[in-house]
C-alpha cells in the first residue's frame, strides 16, 4: 500500500502532508490488554472481546494487571509501535516483536517519556541514577504514571522489557494468532475506506472523520473536547505535522487514541462491529413475535393466560372452527408457549408463564 499524498490550497507546497496506513498486531493486542485491565475502558465489540477473553488464564491476567502501571494500562506498546513502523508493509507479529526486543534500553525508555520535555542527556542521567526521577515535576512523567513507578521502571528496565514481551508473545500464541486473519481483514477494509477518504476530501474532513475531537484549521491542528476529566487535552498542537499515521482497531478505547511526535500525528480509526449478541437475541425472539402478530392467535394467548381452556371452549368463545383453533394451538405448543394437562379425555391449554418470562428476559437482555 503506497503512501498517499494530499495537497490543499490552505497548505504551502513545502508543507505537503502525507498519510500512511498501518495494520499492526501489537498495536491491536495492546488495546485488547488495555480493556483487560479495566473493561469499562471499552463499550464496543463486546462479543468478540468476551470470546477471546475466555482463553485468558488467571495467571496470565495476574501478570497483565501487575504490569498495568508501568505500561500505562498497556498503551505504552502502541506508542512504541508507531516509532518502529517505518513503512506500510504491515509486518507480521514475529517481525514487530523482534524489532521491539532489539531496541536499545535508551531508545526503549525514550518512548516512555515526553520527547518535548525530556532530553536524551537527561534520560541517560535518569537511567544511570533512577533516584533522580523522584525529584522531578510530575509533568515530566508519562500520563497516569507516578514517580515511584517511573523510578522502578528505570531501575529494572531489563526485567520489565522481558515481562512485557513475554505477555505479548503469550497473548499472540494463545489468543490472537488464531483470530488474526479475520481481524486483519476487517482492519484492512477499514483502512481502505480511510485511504479513499484521504484522497478525495480536504484535510480537516479527513482528520475529523477519524478523530472527532481533532481538526485542521488555519494551518493548525486543534484538539477540542468538552471532557472535563481531561481538560489539558484542549489545545493547539505546537508542531506542524508532515505525516498522518493511521491505524485501525477493533479494541481501541472509545475515548479515541492519538499521539504525536515532531513530524507525525498518529490516529486510530475505531471499527464498531454489529452487535452479534443483540442479533442472536433478535433472531430467537422473531418466531414469538410472529405468533403475537396474528389476531386470533393473540386472543388465544390472552384467553389461556387467564384460565385453562379446551379447543372446544376456545372455538365457541371465538366463533371460529375447532380445526383453526387446533392449528393455532399447535404453533404455540411448538414454541413451548403452552402447558397442557388432561382431565379425562379433554386437553386443557394454559399459557406457559415460564416461557413468557424467558421472552421478557431476552428482551431486557437485548436492551441492556
Amino acid at each position: 500500500m503506497p503512501l498517499s499524498n494530499y495537497y490543499d490550497s490552505n497548505i504551502r507546497q513545502e508543507e505537503r502532508v502525507t498519510a500512511s496506513f498501518y495494520i499492526d498486531p501489537i498495536f491491536e493486542m495492546s488495546f485488547f490488554l488495555h480493556i483487560l485491565t479495566n473493561e469499562t475502558h471499552h463499550v464496543y465489540n463486546k462479543t468478540l472481546f468476551n470470546r477471546m477473553r475466555e482463553k485468558i488464564t488467571p495467571e496470565f491476567l495476574e501478570e497483565v494487571l501487575a504490569l498495568d502501571k508501568v505500561t500505562w494500562s498497556w498503551t505504552f506498546p502502541p506508542e512504541m509501535m508507531h516509532y518502529l513502523t517505518i513503512d506500510e508493509e504491515n509486518e507480521p507479529f514475529e517481525v514487530m516483536i523482534e524489532k521491539m526486543d532489539q531496541l536499545s534500553d535508551a531508545s526503549y525508555c525514550a518512548v516512555a517519556f515526553p520527547y518535548n520535555k525530556v532530553s536524551r542527556s537527561t534520560l541517560h542521567k535518569w537511567m544511570k541514577e533512577p533516584e533522580l526521577i523522584l525529584e522531578v515535576e510530575d509533568s515530566y512523567l508519562p500520563e497516569y504514571v507516578d514517580k515511584q513507578t517511573s523510578y522502578d521502571f528505570l531501575g529494572h528496565i531489563a526485567s520489565y522489557r522481558k515481562r512485557i514481551s513475554g505477555v505479548l508473545r503469550e497473548l499472540w500464541e494463545n489468543v490472537f494468532k488464531e483470530e488474526w486473519p479475520g481481524i486483519s481483514a476487517l482492519l484492512a477494509e477499514e483502512l481502505s475506506q480511510k485511504k479513499a477518504l484521504f484522497e478525495k476530501t480536504d484535510l480537516s474532513t479527513f482528520i475529523s472523520g477519524i478523530h472527532p475531537c481533532i481538526s485542521f484549521q488555519n494551518r493548525k491542528y486543534i484538539y477540542s473536547d468538552k471532557n472535563e476529566k481531561y481538560p489539558g487535552y484542549n489545545h493547539i498542537f505546537e508542531d506542524f505535522f508532515i505525516n498522518i499515521k493511521v491505524y485501525a482497531s477493533l479494541f481501541c478505547a472509545p475515548h479515541y487514541f492519538f499521539t504525536n511526535d515532531r513530524i507525525n500525528l498518529v490516529l486510530c480509526s475505531n471499527i464498531i462491529l454489529e452487535n452479534e449478541e443483540l442479533d442472536k437475541i433478535v433472531k430467537e425472539l422473531v418466531p414469538y413475535f410472529k405468533a403475537f402478530a396474528d389476531e386470533t392467535r393473540l386472543k388465544i394467548i390472552c384467553m389461556i393466560a387467564e384460565k385453562p381452556m379446551t379447543t372446544k371452549m376456545l372455538s365457541d368463545e371465538l366463533m371460529v372452527s375447532p380445526g383453526a383453533v387446533s392449528r393455532h394451538l399447535k404453533q404455540l405448543t411448538a414454541l413451548s408457549m403452552t402447558d397442557v394437562h388432561k382431565v379425562r379425555q379433554e386437553a386443557f391449554y394454559s399459557i406457559s408463564k415460564k416461557k413468557l418470562d424467558d421472552i421478557l428476559n431476552q428482551i431486557t437482555l437485548g436492551i441492556k
